[in-house]
């Protein structure tokens, strides 16, 4: 469960200056946001899981979009993954998100603006339940 949040998207260069453990080569050194740094920890967490136990489930669920995918038609909840087996293909969607020239453009086109109100963590935590009430 990932909140999208305004703050989600602005940048966190401020705060990686003063780490002075970043090498710049680092292709993590080049996420600058608390979206991009999410999706590559969600990739990595899919990676591992390929490695580890490929028969595990998961999934993610956004909130806050201004776009909407599940099934009650919550508002601003936005079902990026159902629960299943990791992928290569959720890899690179995942990769994709976190990239610094292509993550923005792509957010907006799959999900809305960063901009949504009104939306409920509620709402968003019913919707992980019933997930996993409903997974095989």
């Amino acid at each position: 469960l990932i909140e999208c949040a305004p703050q989600m998207f602005e940048s966190l260069s401020n705060q990686l200056k003063h780490d002075t453990s970043i090498d710049e080569e680092d292709e993590d050194a080049q996420l600058t946001t608390g979206f991009q740094l999410v999706m590559r920890a969600c990739q990595r967490f899919y990676q591992s899981k390929i490695i580890s136990n490929d028969k595990d489930l998961s999934g993610i669920i956004l909130y806050g979009t201004e776009n909407s995918l599940n099934a009650f038609d919550f508002k601003h909840i936005y079902i990026l993954h159902e629960l299943a087996q990791p992928s290569a293909e959720r890899i690179i969607q995942l990769e994709t998100l976190s990239e610094k020239s292509t993550f923005l453009t792509k957010y907006n086109e799959l999900f809305g603006s960063t901009q949504a109100t009104g939306y409920s963590l509620n709402e968003a935590l019913w919707t992980c339940s019933n997930l996993f009430s409903n997974s095989p």
